[in-house]
């Protein structure tokens, strides 16, 4: 049998952003890993009829922030927003922490693979012939107008270049910074990842309260560190690596 990797997997970091967004000490990871499994799973079935393609989870130490993609806000938001205010209070209680909900409308639906695709299997269990439904839903996709569409935008006015310049801006900052403290590169890169060297020590305490992989060990107590950053990643997020590199290094 193949072995078949989940595309969004190659893209994260890349084109497409994390759908969880947090940091937290080693041991934590797993049960918040767990406990986002739980809410999708929670919300996906309580508000699939809201069509929704996308949950993002943020953390910090006062709240769980939601936002839920979908089509359909207002089934979700209910009359005078009652109902997204009973459905913050359900959450609470599953997690047991403070929740904070909001809604991003999908205002294409008709583009978006996931709604598509539920929208098809919906119309199969009504007994819809396959044909008919992959005919009338799927046409646009298959005929790849809508990836056109994408790499026209992408293209337009160098936005590709826009985007690869701002990811490399911000690796280069992490960089100066870590230059500026002594930190020596394992290879110079002038792109958007790059390859700190650090010691053992400072290694365990960065792995506390940051997420990342070493790259490969240069002597008997330094390794190398890759930081990766993408069109996505924001200056408060790179202010923040920064903020706990100079606790860690200090």
């Amino acid at each position: 049998m193949g072995q078949k990797v989940n595309p969004h997997g190659l893209r994260v970091g890349v084109i497409k952003d994390w759908d969880s967004r947090w940091y937290a000490r080693p041991d934590k990871v797993g049960d918040l890993i767990v406990e986002d499994d739980k809410i999708r799973k929670y919300l996906k079935k309580r508000l699939y009829a809201a069509g929704v393609p996308t949950i993002e989870i943020e953390r910090d130490s006062a709240q769980v922030r939601i936002f839920i993609h979908c089509s359909r806000p207002g089934v979700i938001i209910g009359k005078g927003g009652t109902e997204i205010e009973k459905l913050r209070q359900d959450v609470e209680k599953l997690i047991g922490k403070k929740v904070a909900i909001s809604i991003v409308e999908v205002r294409t639906p008709d583009t978006n693979a996931q709604l598509v695709a539920e929208n098809i299997a919906q119309q199969l269990e009504k007994r819809i012939g396959f044909r008919r439904a992959m005919k009338r839903n799927g046409a646009m996709l298959a005929k790849g107008r809508l990836l056109g569409v994408q790499f026209a935008a992408a293209m337009a006015h160098d936005l590709w270049l826009d985007m690869g310049r701002h990811a490399d801006q911000q690796a280069q900052r992490i960089a100066a910074a870590l230059s500026d403290r002594g930190i020596a590169m394992y290879v110079p890169s002038p792109t958007n990842q790059i390859f700190p060297i650090l010691s053992d020590a400072q290694i365990a305490r960065l792995q506390e309260q940051v997420a990342f992989y070493t790259n490969a060990r240069v002597d008997a107590t330094h390794q190398a560190v890759r930081f990766v950053t993408s069109w996505a990643t924001t200056d408060a997020q790179v202010d923040a690596l920064l903020a706990v590199l100079a606790q860690v290094l200090d």
